[in-house]
């Protein structure tokens, strides 16, 4: 065979390391790249958690429409508002009614 061929493999080997090892750099670089960021995500949740800490407690929804009373009140409400504005229109409604009823025995 001779000497050369030994030479070839020897440096094909070497090419394949060298690939080998840049492509293991690339791979451990983004590794860094991805544990930085998820270490300035985690200081972020951290910091919103401090500000959701120091936010009032809130009551349930349920404990205050749960309660007979507070709807009871809130339908009246409710219910007085629509009558009132029934009224109104029913009143207006009349009132058109009327001057169309005088604009035309006027004109007759």
């Amino acid at each position: 065979m001779g000497w050369w061929w030994v030479a070839v493999y020897l440096g094909l080997g070497l090419v394949g390391v060298v690939v080998l090892g840049i492509l293991a750099w690339g791979v451990v670089k983004k590794g860094f790249a991805v544990f930085a960021a998820l270490g300035e995500a985690s200081a972020r949740a951290g910091e919103l958690m401090a500000q959701v800490e120091h936010l009032p407690a809130q009551k349930p929804a349920h404990s205050v429409m749960d309660d007979p009373y507070v709807l009871q009140a809130q339908r009246r409400r409710d219910q007085a508002k629509r009558r009132r504005l029934r009224a109104k229109r029913v009143a207006a409604q009349r009132e058109a009614r009327r001057e169309q009823l005088r604009l035309r025995r006027a004109a007759s």
